[in-house]
């Protein structure tokens, strides 16, 4: 059996083999905001949507990881406080799931006592389930009976389970 050299030994990580979760992280966030071929590119890039130049480059990722830090919880995604802003340290936070759907371009803002928030968020508020409330709207009922009137009873109009 030949001797181990000294010299060999666990090599010391690369910041992309550490942080291998956040540097596909900030890979894609380039993908989307560089690459027409992307699947994501017409919410991003097509929009105007970039990253910041030091985020870019030879020590881009290096950089990306001082300012945001490493991926604090297993599915933290970078989110963009700004929705119409660019990939920037001063607009770049870690999110979870329910952060980045409540701050999506498609969601419905509704304006209720001189309070702006989404339909989701109105509906928590009132303790009315959230499709309760779309439906309500989609109806026609006026916001504010939509929000104010209480929940009756179900008439069992949902699904029905086969009896065996």
């Amino acid at each position: 059996m030949a001797a181990a050299s000294q010299t060999t030994g666990p090599k010391p990580l690369s910041s992309t083999s550490r942080y291998r979760r956040e540097y596909s992280i900030w890979v894609g966030m380039h993908q989307r905001c560089r690459n027409k071929k992307a699947r994501e590119y017409k919410y991003y890039g097509k929009r105007g949507i970039r990253v910041c130049r030091r985020w870019s480059g030879k020590n881009g990722f290096k950089h990306f990881i001082a300012d945001v830090g490493p991926q604090p919880f297993p599915r933290a995604s970078v989110h963009r406080t700004d929705n119409n802003g660019n990939y920037t340290p001063s607009n770049v936070v870690w999110a979870d799931a329910k952060t980045q759907a409540r701050h999506m371009r498609s969601n419905r803002v509704l304006v209720y006592n001189g309070r702006k928030m989404i339909l989701i968020e109105w509906a928590e508020e009132f303790g009315i389930k959230p499709g309760t409330l779309g439906a309500r709207l989609a109806k026609g009922w006026p916001l504010e009976k939509a929000l104010e009137t209480p929940v009756g009873p179900s008439r069992g109009g949902g699904r029905r389970r086969r009896q065996p």
